[in-house]
């Protein structure tokens, strides 16, 4: 994905090393003399400080938060029990993925930045797995988005038959075949790549990483790529949230109804303060928020990997093809962004991640260890109030008070009985 070929390599955009085939670019490359460049001897390039600069700046910004979030998530997930759903068996994956992709991509820019313009130093090793790994952890990022939409869909649309679908075994046997069917499928890619050397004006040569073939040659495995990591995914996502959205909004259209004709009978306080309305209503809510969060992280999947898919359609059927490397910065950081974000979404939008993320970085306090919350149901009713009992709740594992939303919700989360229902 990153490497370039013996003729012209701009659909393969993350690391600069295809750059070098241009030979006038003002403000990016800095050459040492005025040779041209022929089969055989290449003119010396380097990036200018502007170029290497903000090249390295934003690869290590998005490189540190995407490693140190990514990691957040799946140790929270592995020490929290409550957080062992099969929704967030997938978001581990996920980030799984995430993270390899950071490593495959960024490193290599920063590393080639201060280089020579086209120069590899890893070599035909370095070469093989680096392009190995970038395919392997985007594709297992596609197939983990695809796996827990399709999870959702089945928990909130066919709540039955998600007790023995839904379960966090087969969640981890999904995730173990996405795993193993990505190492196969990519393995390819390990053969397709190799170092060529490279005659420099003055006198040196340098390795660089490229395809085997021609660029002509892997139209058909990138459109293969681009239909199966892409088109199908977003297609197949966008047609079930429209269902799980449906669902959703039929489940709110019937419980306003119920609560219009509660408050119009005589025992209307005694149904909206009834437990099983609490209960549906929480479940309701946890159910949307849910879902609006992975749906966000589909729709940030979607938007941030456009700019590289279409540079890709259109290099691959262009007659000359687009290479401006501001443009392809701009392509690589977005690719990085949606490998660092998803940490940064589940923070802001969940409330079990939230806490657990906090609790990675209480100081001197040991695991399920907590403290009180007051719950205000009623800001009128004094806390000590017989009227407000039941209303705290305690962070940690000690046996405290809860509403009744907090523990349907805490029982639901947990799987216990309704394990099809996983609220992240």
């Amino acid at each position: 994905m990153d490497v370039d070929s013996t003729e012209n390599t701009s659909d393969v955009i993350y690391i600069s090393k295809g750059l070098h085939n241009v030979s006038e670019w003002p403000g990016v490359f800095n050459e040492s003399n005025s040779l041209n460049s022929t089969d055989s001897i290449q003119p010396v390039k380097y990036y200018t400080v502007l170029y290497r600069t903000v090249g390295i700046t934003l690869a290590t910004i998005v490189l540190v938060a995407g490693i140190v979030g990514n990691s957040m998530v799946a140790i929270v997930v592995a020490r929290t029990k409550t957080m062992r759903t099969p929704t967030n068996c997938y978001i581990v994956s996920l980030a799984i993925s995430d993270i390899l992709v950071l490593v495959a991509c960024a490193l290599p820019v920063m590393m080639e930045l201060n280089l020579k313009v086209g120069q590899w130093i890893l070599g035909k090793t370095g070469c093989n797995l680096v392009i190995y790994l970038q395919y392997l952890g985007v594709n297992a990022s596609a197939m983990s988005i695809t796996a827990f939409t399709i999870e959702r869909y089945f928990g909130i649309c066919h709540p039955m038959r998600a007790h023995a679908i839904c379960t966090v075994k087969r969640a981890v046997k999904i995730i173990v075949f996405i795993w193993i069917f990505n190492v196969l499928y990519n393995s390819t890619w390990i053969f397709l790549t190799n170092v060529t050397i490279r005659r420099q004006s003055d006198n040196t040569t340098i390795e660089s990483c490229e395809y085997t073939g021609k660029r002509s040659d892997y139209v058909y495995i990138y459109m293969v790529d681009l239909c199966l990591f892409y088109i199908i995914p977003l297609c197949l996502t966008c047609v079930l949230y429209g269902f799980i959205a449906y669902i959703l909004c039929s489940g709110s259209i019937a419980s306003s109804t119920a609560e219009r004709l509660g408050h119009n009978g005589t025992n209307s306080q005694q149904h909206q303060s009834s437990p099983s309305t609490l209960r549906k209503n929480s479940t309701s809510n946890s159910r949307t928020q849910v879902v609006k969060m992975l749906v966000i992280v589909v729709g940030l999947f979607a938007i941030l990997w456009l700019p590289y898919r279409v540079l890709v359609v259109y290099n691959s059927f262009a007659k000359e093809t687009y290479m401006d490397p501001w443009f392809l910065m701009f392509c690589r950081t977005m690719v990085y962004i949606n490998s660092a974000i998803n940490p940064i979404l589940y923070n802001a939008m969940s409330g079990k991640f939230r806490r657990a993320f906090k609790n990675l970085f209480v100081c001197g306090r040991k695991a399920g260890q907590g403290s009180f919350t007051e719950i205000p149901m009623n800001a009128r009713t004094p806390p000590s109030s017989p009227d407000n009992r039941g209303k705290y709740r305690y962070t940690g594992n000690q046996t405290s008070k809860k509403t009744d939303e907090e523990e349907i919700a805490l029982k639901l989360s947990s799987g216990r009985k309704t394990n099809h229902i996983d609220f992240v």
